[in-house]
């Protein structure tokens, strides 16, 4: 697994970017003699990838899983893996690929392990995506309809091993163009309203943060040069919520704000609002649930629940009515320049995996 990981990490996956590393994977899944799909996604999302979907057949009576991971990461400075004391890191302050390769490289291998050890099991698919830090497009372009598994798994959170997610967000991006007029900024000032001013005005005015709502105010712009006055400006904001109810009044105070500003200032503006992803809440009767908590009392593993503000695939999996759990992978520094992963708690994942597989074996008794 540290060799593979460190082929799949050194291959720059920028979102947008997947195709060269979901060439390897599929290399290596052609090798086991598996036949891999892909799916044409990519010239929908602006990837030069596609989504790749690969199944086993099964051998024995039980429950089929899917399991999905992305072949995308957060733009990379210089990737160069390296083992230090054990963990997986990258030479130099940048993200490895931990996020989510750790994942993909786990799956991999358990897939290598079920075909050359002949190991049964109730049918197994992968779905490897990409464009997931982009909003989820790719599982979004996906046509789940191809699954023969209605329950299924992705490794996309922070925490140790056996860890799973019971709540994620509904994210709403609200983007805004903020229009003035320009003039010459010290021959004729009074000719212009700036766009730039009144857009300041509203950010310092949204709503802030709270322990149900996240807001991030992500990117600013505006203006041409510094004689003329700015006859444009631009806003994205993100906003997350558990309760998609709580998220979408802060995005209408968001957007309120946005027009008051703009009305003072003599300015018009545009606002638009997307909604990527949906959120869900775990129900507790979630047969891939009690697939993963039986996973973890086999392998003595102490459990731990998170309510989340990232999404992750499994959003849109189960918004499409299908029962994924999203399982932590001890992966430390998401999106930071000391992204690392344990090599333990890459054994220890596939060991989580494989005892999940086994355990499907038994679920129809």
């Amino acid at each position: 697994m540290v060799d593979l990981f460190c082929e799949l990490a050194s291959i720059p996956s920028p979102s947008g970017l997947e195709g060269r590393c979901g060439e390897a994977v599929s290399r290596y899944l052609a090798d086991l003699g598996l036949d891999v799909h892909r799916d044409g996604a990519g010239a929908n999302v602006g990837s030069d990838g596609d989504n790749l979907y690969c199944r086993l057949a099964p051998t024995v009576p039980g429950q089929p899983l899917f399991f999905c991971a992305h072949l995308d990461t957060v733009p990379p400075e210089t990737l160069e893996p390296v083992v230090v004391d054990g963990v997986l890191r990258n030479a130099t302050p940048s993200i490895v690929g931990a996020d989510n390769k750790a994942a993909l490289v786990v799956m991999l291998d358990a897939i290598h392990t079920v075909v050359t050890d002949e190991i049964p099991h109730a049918g197994l698919e992968l779905v490897l995506t990409i464009g997931e830090e982009l909003g989820l497009v790719g599982s979004t372009a996906f046509d789940c309809s191809v699954l023969h598994a209605q329950s299924g798994y992705v490794f996309d959170h922070p925490g140790a091993i056996g860890g799973y997610v019971t709540a994620a967000p509904t994210r709403f991006v609200v983007r805004a163009r903020m229009h003035g007029r320009s003039a010459h900024a010290a021959i004729a000032p009074e000719s212009g309203v700036n766009a730039i001013v009144p857009l300041a005005q509203a950010i310092a005015s949204f709503p802030g943060a709270s322990p149900a709502v996240a807001v991030n105010v992500a990117l600013v712009g505006g203006g041409s040069a510094m004689n003329v006055v700015p006859d444009r400006s631009e806003v994205t904001v993100d906003v997350r919520g558990n309760d998609q109810d709580e998220a979408r009044t802060v995005v209408d105070a968001i957007e309120a704000a946005l027009r008051s500003a703009a009305d003072r200032a003599g300015c018009t503006v545009e606002v638009d609002v997307d909604r990527p992803y949906s959120g869900y809440r775990l129900p507790a009767d979630s047969a891939a649930l009690h697939l993963a908590l039986s996973a973890f009392s086999r392998l003595g593993l102490p459990t731990a629940e998170w309510e989340t503000r990232g999404g992750s695939d499994a959003n849109v999996f189960r918004n499409r009515g299908l029962d994924c759990v999203n399982l932590t992978h001890a992966v430390e520094g998401f999106h930071a320049p000391d992204e690392r992963v344990a090599i333990s708690d890459l054994v220890l994942m596939r060991d989580v995996t494989l005892t999940i597989i086994a355990e499907a074996r038994r679920a129809d008794g």
